[in-house]
């Protein structure tokens, strides 16, 4: 056997070996009916395919090889909370003011200010809500439009009537028509509210079948991060400064959906009983938090805080005038 045989004949072996390493049985058999081992263009080609299937394969390395790759930072689009090209909910009780909060956020990206005591990114976004006339948002935007006059260029579309499931697909190609009709790039698309994006009942929706590989086409194409509002199907309530007024549990009746996000903030009434003048004790509000429940890649922890109404900039701000200071972990 001459040298070129001789190799011809261990690189055969090493590609079959190699074959079955890195395919399925089903996969390896129509590899090898469909190739002409003998041929070493053939081989060639599937060294390729190879090479191509262990680039997709997980990295093993020991703790040496960790230390001498190269550090990545996250890139924050609000620092320590939303990294860029991820997805965020803000979720609350129907009516506690998710909309406002969202609202106002676009706003902060635009200008490249900040939301509750973070830094944003200048970015441009863009904001649809489903569930608000145009005359309902119209008063919405001249008073936010008072409070940042400088501020004109965003765009806030409200659209009851128009189709824009994500799990359907009319809804889906009306999404990527409408996104499409700007002629300009978005770094943030804020939907609100979850449900009116969702077909069906939103805690029976196949997530990551259905929604998940829609907002992946979305974020590849713009290159953004999106932002829901979600209202929780039951009220959350937190009661007098118990010990666990922000454990997990807390979370319960959101949807099973806010737990393929990357963050998620969450809005909470306190509540205290008191009594009326009929003497009959009732609970009642006493206080609002801002509440970062999941921050994915956060170097730091935000603590919860409490938030008041200010109804001039019709908007939460916090009540010890600073917002979220990370705290180091």
């Amino acid at each position: 056997m001459t040298n070129t045989s001789n190799n011809h004949q261990i690189n055969m072996e090493k590609i079959k070996r190699e074959l079955r390493l890195y395919f399925s049985p089903d996969a390896v058999e129509a590899i090898e009916k469909a190739s002409d081992f003998d041929d070493p263009e053939c081989l060639e080609s599937l060294s390729d395919l190879i090479n191509t299937q262990k680039a997709k394969m997980p990295s093993k390395t020991t703790v040496a090889e960790w230390l001498k790759k190269p550090v990545t930072e996250t890139d924050w689009d609000i620092n320590q909370l939303m990294a860029r090209g991820t997805t965020f909910i803000i979720a609350g009780n129907v009516g506690i003011g998710k909309s406002w909060e969202s609202m106002h956020l676009a706003f902060q990206f635009r200008r490249g200010g900040f939301w509750h005591g973070l830094q944003c990114r200048k970015l441009m976004p863009i904001y649809i809500s489903l569930e608000f006339t145009e005359q309902q948002m119209q008063k919405r935007i001249i008073k936010l439009a008072n409070i940042y006059p400088s501020i004109t260029d965003i765009n806030i579309l409200a659209d009851k009537d128009t189709n824009y499931r994500l799990n359907n697909k009319e809804g889906k190609n009306n999404l990527f028509k409408l996104l499409r009709s700007y002629n300009q790039k978005f770094d943030v698309i804020i939907l609100d509210p979850l449900a009116l994006f969702v077909e069906g009942e939103i805690q029976k929706v196949n997530w990551n079948g259905t929604i998940e590989p829609v907002l992946n086409e979305i974020k590849k194409e713009f290159g953004c991060s999106i932002i829901f509002n979600h209202n929780l199907r039951k009220r959350i309530q937190i009661y007098g400064h118990s010990d666990d007024m922000f454990a997990p549990d807390r979370l319960k009746g959101a949807s099973d959906i806010i737990d393929r996000a990357d963050s998620i903030v969450l809005l909470i009434s306190e509540t205290q009983p008191r009594k009326d003048e009929t003497g009959k004790s009732k609970r009642v509000e006493i206080t609002k938090w801002i509440h970062a429940t999941k921050t994915r890649d956060a170097e730091r922890e935000l603590k919860p805080h409490r938030i008041l109404w200010d109804p001039d900039k019709v908007m939460f701000v916090p009540e010890d005038g600073q917002g979220w200071v990370p705290q180091q972990i």
